[in-house]
Parts: C-alpha cells; structure tokens; sequence
C-alpha cells in the first residue's frame, strides 16, 4: 500500500522522503527587475530576503498560507550584491556597486548610517557578533572591519600578495565565530 501511495505521489509530481516539509513559493509579481544576487530567510524576523542588481533589496514575511511582499527597498544607488542581519543590534548591513556599506531598520526600512571608506564595489559583508564587528569586501581585495557601537572603521586590510587567476579577485567569504576567523576564497 505504501509503495502504490508512493508511485501515484510520484506521478502527480509530489516530493516525499527528505524533502518532504520543503515547499516551493512563487509570485506573479517579480521581486526584481535585473539579477538576483542573494536570497535568505531571518529566521528572527521570519522573512525571506533578497537583493538584486536593480538596486532593490526585497523582504517577504512568510506564514502557513504563502508569503506576503513588503514594497521595495531602495537604499542604494545601484546594484546590491550583499547583506547581512545582525541579530543583536536588530539591523541589516548591505553593499554593492555604489562602494558603500548601508546600515538600516527593517522595522523602518530607512537607513541608520553609511559607511563609506571603499573605493570599488563591494560583494560580502559579513558580522562578527561576539566583537561587535562588521567586515566587508569589496572586489579590488580589500577587507575593512567595522566597529557596530561607533560604526567606525578600526582595521582595513588589503591582499595583494596573491595574483588570483583568471580573474584577480577575492570571489567569497566567511566568517567562523568558533575561531573568529574570516576566510576568503577565490579561483586559481
């Protein structure tokens, strides 16, 4: 009987096994306008969020029955590559093309403070909670780290020791809290 409910299950398209509770969301309505450059779910604030070379950042509160879509947020001049929530200070950081990190509200949607420093687009932040840091990377291998409380710029390193090929550029990065280490990764 279980392997007759399985086949018509398969035949009707329905997934089961491990990824049975995942379910897929879609909207009419596109949340961008250009590339899509990071989705992710704030399990605090139980909304999907995303980001796009359109200049938008987009968050949807997700319940049982679907999603519903909050308006756009247009913080940054150009495209947006990245963002992060910072959970102890209840505040997203994001960056992109227009070289400056934005620290704003979600309950507002309005910008605390920019931090500006960078001279090339940025593609990561990321957070380090513990020590009250924000780091970013922007695409010409520069790191710089932030203090959260001052919103101050208290290191800035560059890597141009390595030449990364094809291109010479930092592509990812990670923060490990366990060993308060960031990790950059890149081709070649």
């Amino acid at each position: 009987q279980d392997r007759q409910k399985r086949e018509k299950d398969r035949k009707e398209g329905r997934n089961r096994g491990l990824m049975e509770d995942v379910s897929v969301l879609s909207s009419k309505e596109p949340f961008h306008t250009d590339w899509v450059t990071k989705v992710g779910f704030v399990s605090e604030l139980g909304l999907m969020v995303s980001s796009g070379l359109d200049g938008v950042i987009n968050t949807a509160k997700l319940a049982q029955s679907g999603f519903r879509k909050d308006p756009p947020i247009k913080l940054h001049k150009k495209g947006v590559h990245c963002w992060c929530w910072c959970g102890n200070y209840k505040f997203f950081a994001s960056g992109g093309l227009d070289r400056q990190v934005i620290i704003w509200n979600p309950y507002t949607k309005k910008i605390m403070v920019p931090l500006q420093g960078h001279n090339a687009a940025l593609q990561h932040v990321e957070l380090n909670e513990s020590n009250h840091q924000l780091m970013s990377l922007s695409v010409d291998k520069v790191v710089k780290v932030w203090d959260i409380r001052t919103y101050k710029c208290i290191q800035t390193f560059t890597d141009k020791a390595l030449q990364y090929k094809p291109e010479d550029r930092i592509t990812c990065a990670a923060f490990d809290a366990e060993s308060s280490s960031l990790v950059l990764g890149a081709r070649g």
